[in-house]
């Protein structure tokens, strides 16, 4: 799992508390504005963060875009020691300005995910990655996504034990079959024994109706 570095943002905003153990919730859909990178290695993460997200919400800034909220990352393909990266911040609207050259936009679903706040260093999120994993292996659902980071707080104002970041992984009914609890009905019908197997299509279409 990719390690988070200490990115200097100037709108990085400090959201409502949320914490505890990870749960799921529904989100609604946000636009973003940023830079997308392929096939970085995992190892370059911390370089590449420092490099471009204070940028990114220095321009948004400039170039007029209303910032909603934290700054935030989209890893997608991850495969191995490489992943493809989507950073950004999310704003009001996302075609109520020109995109500057080398930007552009990218969305978060609505839906159905998985969510959980980590408190501490950066260096935790492959913990906090697992933790979340874990949890909806636990709930017998699947992954339906690509996870999300969002920083809720700069660690230029915040100490790295204090540090707060959203995972959110976006999530669907599992195939695997598993036991479910539905609420008690009663039918009414009929009852026929010891019917032939062979005449069962036929005993239903001759009496369901």
């Amino acid at each position: 799992r990719p390690l988070r570095p200490g990115v200097c943002c100037l709108c990085a905003l400090s959201l409502a508390t949320m914490s505890g153990d990870p749960h799921t919730t529904d989100v609604t859909a946000q636009g973003y504005i940023g830079r997308r990178f392929k096939l970085v290695p995992v190892s370059d993460l911390n370089t590449l963060f420092d490099k471009h997200m204070g940028e990114i919400c220095q321009t948004a800034g400039q170039k007029g875009f209303i910032v909603v909220g934290a700054p935030a990352a989209q890893f997608n393909n991850m495969s191995g020691d490489h992943t493809d990266v989507e950073m950004g911040v999310p704003v009001a609207d996302v075609s109520s300005v020109a995109l500057p050259d080398g930007f552009i936009t990218f969305h978060r679903l609505a839906g159905k995910v998985a969510e959980y706040v980590h408190v501490g260093p950066y260096s935790g999120m492959p913990a906090a990655h697992a933790k979340v994993e874990e949890f909806i292996q636990q709930q017998k659902l699947k992954p339906a996504g690509a996870v999300w980071e969002e920083y809720l707080n700069s660690p230029d104002h915040t100490p790295a034990e204090q540090l707060r970041t959203r995972l959110i992984c976006p999530v669907a009914e599992s195939d695997e079959p598993h036991i479910k609890t539905f609420p008690e009905r009663n039918y009414v019908g009929q009852r026929f024994t010891n019917v032939p197997v062979k005449q069962i299509a036929a005993t239903w279409d001759q009496h369901l109706g």
